[in-house]
């Protein structure tokens, strides 16, 4: 699309026919003058229309160009907002890590705590009273001597549950085949 013609000199072909007009017209009387003048203002036409139409190409380059430079900078701009953004993100992204690690701490630590004051303590089971205390044998805290207790309990609404689903998955397995 962006094809120039360059303006050369009169190729030899041309230069001859002109001195061709000339010799002519000397031999039979004519004007020389007039024929080159014509020939030449032909000539001087055809590149003024060259002229244009490389200016007329040349202005859209121009056009083009000034449409990619503000393309480029809107980009600019956009790509800093966006890197800004992320930037900050990832900062507070950092930020909430951190939060959530010393809330882990935090929960070792209340968890530690608990058992500590279970450490001296009889738990009961409330559905069938066995009991748990500082003096069993178990190296275990008290919370999770309970929840052991509580998987077993013939008495606890889980035992139920367990017994349940496993009927309910014996009667799967029998549909199934």
């Amino acid at each position: 699309m962006n094809e120039y013609v360059s303006v050369q000199q009169p190729d030899k072909q041309t230069f001859r026919q002109f001195l061709d007009i000339i010799k002519d017209e000397e031999v039979s009387g004519k004007c020389s003058k007039c024929a080159f003048v014509d020939a030449a203002e032909k000539e001087v036409d055809r590149l003024r229309q060259l002229v244009a139409e490389d200016e007329a190409r040349l202005n859209h380059a121009e056009k083009e160009v000034d449409r990619l430079t503000a393309l480029y900078e809107s980009t600019k701009k956009e790509l800093f907002t966006q890197a800004k953004a992320r930037d900050k993100l990832e900062s507070e992204l950092a930020a909430e890590r951190e939060r959530v690690r010393e809330l882990e701490e935090e929960c070792k630590k209340y968890q530690q705590w608990v058992d500590d004051c279970q450490a001296d303590m009889y738990i009961n089971c409330v559905y069938c009273g066995h009991r748990y205390g500082p003096d069993d044998e178990v190296p275990a805290t008290m919370a999770d001597a309970l929840k052991e207790h509580i998987e077993q309990c013939p008495k606890h609404p889980m035992s139920k549950l367990k017994a349940e689903n496993a009927t309910l998955r014996e009667r799967l397995k029998a549909v199934e085949k």
